[in-house]
């Protein structure tokens, strides 16, 4: 696993490039999920994702923060589920873009700071 410093001009590119769109493509890593998913929300950017990810505490924070796109479908039909997502209304694209960096803040912070911790409280949450 590579890892750039933050004074990197690698990761000083990336996260110019990142602050400088509105949305960010996040296609499933290694697994179904995809860490730029969490950059993404950390810079208030939208993340696209194109994978069946489960997105932690979703249900939870219950607002508008992403866009998801089934990887299974044919090509055609991502690319007018882009077209959408790029024709949507700016005055969602600032309240989705507000509410992933809030779900960053509110969710993402705390499990990232004690992960066991997190996971046992959603546990008590929803009664698993």
């Amino acid at each position: 696993m590579a890892q750039n410093l933050p004074s990197d001009d690698n990761t000083i590119s990336y996260i110019q490039l990142l602050s400088n769109n509105t949305f960010s493509l996040c296609p499933m890593g290694a697994g179904f999920d995809s860490i730029r998913f969490f950059e993404s929300c950390f810079f208030a950017r939208i993340p696209v994702v194109i994978s069946s990810i489960f997105v932690p505490y979703e249900k939870e924070f219950n607002k508008p923060f992403f866009f998801q796109i089934d990887y299974n479908l044919p090509s055609e039909e991502i690319s007018r589920k882009l077209i959408e997502i790029q024709n949507t209304n700016i005055e969602t694209l600032k309240e989705m873009g507000y509410n992933a960096k809030e779900y960053f803040e509110t969710y993402i912070k705390e499990y990232f700071s004690d992960p066991t911790l997190s996971f046992i409280k959603w546990l008590k949450q929803n009664e698993y």
